[in-house]
C-alpha cells in the first residue's frame, strides 16, 4: 500500500470491503475459538468481553493508521447526507453533554454496553462510563468542539472519525489550556436512535 503524508492525517488507498472483511472474520473466529475452542459453556461476560476487544482493535487501527478511506463510493459504502446529518447530532449531544460537565449525559449517548477508551485505558458499560467522566469533569473542562471529518459503514454500523478541541486542564491549580485531538467512535441505531458504541479518543 502506498499513502502521503498530509498535515493532520495520513491518507491511505483502502478498500472500504477490507475492513468490514476484517470486522466480519475477526468476529467470526473469536465466536469460533469461544465455543468450540473449550469445554464448558461460554459466559455471556465472556463474550461480551471478546466482542468488546474487536470493536477496541479496529478503533485503534483506524486511529494509529490515520487514515481516510478515498474510495469509499466506488466500494458502495457511502454515507447518504441524512445519515451523516444524525451522526454529527450526536457529535453535537456529546458537545453539549460534555461542556455541561454531565457525566450521566454523556453516558446516555452510549449503548448499554458500550466501551469508551483512550490513553486511561478502557471502560466498559454506562455506569463505568460516568465514573470515568465524573472524574474528567472535576477539571471542569469546557468549550469541547467536535467536526466531523470522515464516515464509513461497517454493515448496519457506521465509523465516525472526529476532531476535537476543547479547554481542559491538566492540574485543578493550573489555568485552562487548549487541547486537541481526534476521536474514532463505532455508531450503532438502537430504539430509533443513533448510540455510541465503541469510542477511542487520543490526543494530537
Amino acid at each position: 500500500m502506498s499513502y502521503e503524508r498530509s498535515r493532520s492525517w495520513k491518507r491511505l488507498s483502502c478498500p472500504a470491503s477490507v475492513l468490514t472483511k476484517f470486522l466480519s472474520a475477526s468476529f467470526s473466529v473469536t465466536v469460533v475459538q469461544l465455543c468450540w475452542g473449550t469445554r464448558t459453556p461460554v459466559s455471556d461476560e465472556k463474550l461480551r468481553k471478546e466482542i468488546m476487544k474487536i470493536y477496541l482493535l479496529l478503533g485503534l487501527a483506524v486511529l494509529a493508521i490515520g487514515f481516510i478511506v478515498p474510495t469509499l463510493a466506488q466500494e458502495g459504502n457511502a454515507i447518504d447526507p441524512q445519515k451523516r446529518k444524525q451522526i454529527e447530532e450526536l457529535n453535537r449531544k456529546y458537545d453539549e453533554a460534555f461542556n455541561a460537565n454531565s457525566a450521566v449525559a454523556v453516558a446516555a449517548l452510549f449503548t448499554v454496553d458500550g466501551v469508551e477508551t483512550g490513553p486511561e485505558g478502557p471502560v466498559s458499560g454506562q455506569p463505568d462510563i460516568v465514573q470515568r467522566y465524573l472524574a474528567l469533569f472535576q477539571s471542569h473542562p469546557t468549550s469541547h468542539i467536535s467536526k466531523l471529518a470522515q464516515l464509513y459503514a461497517i454493515g448496519s454500523r457506521v465509523c465516525a472519525i472526529t476532531e476535537w478541541s476543547a479547554m481542559q486542564k491538566k492540574h485543578t491549580s493550573r489555568p485552562a489550556r487548549l487541547t486537541e485531538g481526534y476521536m474514532v467512535t463505532i455508531n450503532v441505531r438502537e430504539r430509533g436512535a443513533w448510540k455510541i458504541q465503541m469510542l477511542y479518543w487520543d490526543y494530537k
